[in-house]
């Protein structure tokens, strides 16, 4: 392992090495990279005027470092001030990054406007790179500029960690986001100025995306694309929207479903959200069962309930709601039930238009799972589902409703663990499920 001190000024000994080797041979990053060494950059402006791809040596083990630093001293004392990459002087240029690194506080720009220009991260077939407080600015302004994350073409396996970077966009309806990677981002914050792409992920191709703790506040539009032409989970938590934002309204079934979980515009801390072609979920504080069994989300007991609502299900390709669980120890018969009601109708679903499913473990020393359904037979004829025992003096916020239940055939749980339940829509209706499983003493 080596350990560099670099910057673009002085002689090529201790505690800096230099930049330039001669005019006609400049020094660039990766050739002060080896497998497993670390660099230390100087705080300063490194720039190019070219397309310039970085590879960085290193294996999954022993992955080269990138440091930026404002410290003078023999080792540096301090890991600030990020070192920064400028392609902003020369119109439509380039940067990749590649390799198996990590990269703190270095941050990469470029510039113009009358030429496309890309930042990509992690641009080679199973690269892994790290990124640690670094801001990646699209200064280009024109319309095709934007940040690959993976690079997007066949055979294209990557992944890519960034924590607290900043992401900066040039022109509104630029591309933004193309994605094919496994994309880990937390922390950071996207579209930092007022210049922000009108749909922030424009391309997703395989893709698994997990954002902590994201400021996303300034897509006010569009957060994904609708036409996703390959499949992609999304998964948001503790991330601040765009008021107004639309998440994502997919136009096929292979297209991209999306999760939030406490995700909200401004100071609501109890939002939960699925997002299909099927159909969502979303949480509603207006209509709730206001009774001990009613969901709440805090310790002052405050009520909610899921409301689901089908796009484009039918009996045989439903839309089904995330899964909700309660961990179970009992050993006898049971009937689990969910509380569900129809607003601005007295008319009870069908079971071909809306059911559920449960799953338990029923079988003694096995921890497989069996799944048990209220859903209309394939060779019977469509029922009203029950009627609750519970009514308006249960609910709050109804309208003219049927207060309904989805339940279970009985089953005798052999073994503890989680039971398990899900809502399925077909057809665009719409309901109220109070979110937790009854029916288990």
């Amino acid at each position: 392992m080596t350990i560099r001190y670099c910057a673009s000024t002085g002689s090529n000994t201790a505690p800096y090495e230099t930049w330039a080797k001669a005019a006609t041979a400049p020094k660039t990053i990766t050739d002060l990279m080896g497998a497993g060494d670390i660099s230390y950059f100087r705080n300063e402006t490194f720039t190019i005027a070219a397309d310039t791809t970085f590879t960085l040596a290193g294996s999954l083990t022993n992955p080269a470092i990138c440091i930026g630093t404002a410290s003078t001293a023999e080792p540096p004392t301090t890991i600030d001030a990020g070192f920064l990459v400028d392609g902003s002087g020369t119109v439509g240029v380039d940067i990749t990054i590649s390799g198996k690194a990590i990269l703190k506080q270095m941050d990469f720009k470029n510039g113009g406007s009358s030429s496309a220009a890309i930042i990509t991260i992690a641009g080679a077939d199973e690269d892994v790179i790290i990124m640690e407080e670094c801001d990646c600015t699209i200064g280009n302004t024109h319309n095709a500029s934007g940040i690959v994350i993976g690079a997007i073409g066949s055979s294209i396996n990557s992944y890519v960690r960034t924590v607290n970077c900043n992401f900066t966009f040039g022109n509104a309806s630029g591309q933004g986001f193309d994605v094919q990677a496994n994309w880990e981002n937390i922390g950071g914050a996207i579209g930092i100025t007022t210049t922000v792409p009108t749909t922030l992920i424009q391309v997703a191709l395989g893709s698994v995306f997990k954002w902590r703790g994201v400021d996303i506040s300034a897509i006010t539009t569009t957060l994904i694309i609708a036409g996703l032409s390959k499949a992609a989970e999304f998964y948001f938590y503790n991330c601040d929207l765009g008021s107004g934002v639309t998440i994502v309204s997919p136009t096929s079934p292979g297209h991209a479903q999306a999760y939030l979980i406490d995700c909200a515009s401004g100071d609501t801390h109890y939002e939960f959200a699925h997002y299909s072609y099927w159909g969502n979920t979303t949480i509603s504080t207006a209509i709730y069962l206001n009774t001990a069994d009613g969901a709440s989300y805090n310790a002052a007991d405050a009520k909610y309930s899921w409301k689901i609502t089908g796009v484009n299900g039918s009996y045989a390709h439903p839309y089904m709601s995330p899964l909700i669980t309660v961990h179970h120890e009992g050993t006898g018969a049971i009937t689990p039930r969910l509380e569900v009601l129809r607003d601005g109708s007295t008319t009870a679903y069908n079971d071909d238009e809306v059911w559920a499913e449960f799953t338990a473990k029923v079988t003694t020393t096995s921890v497989v799972s069996t799944l048990y359904s209220d859903r209309r037979g394939m060779l019977t004829a469509a029922a009203a589902q029950g009627a609750s025992a519970l009514g308006a003096s249960d609910w709050f916020g109804e309208t003219t409703p049927w207060y309904g239940k989805l339940v279970s055939p009985s089953m005798t749980p052999a073994e503890i663990g989680d039971i398990t339940a899900r809502v399925c829509v077909a057809g665009a209706n719409t309901l109220y499920v109070n979110p937790k499983i009854l029916g288990l003493a």
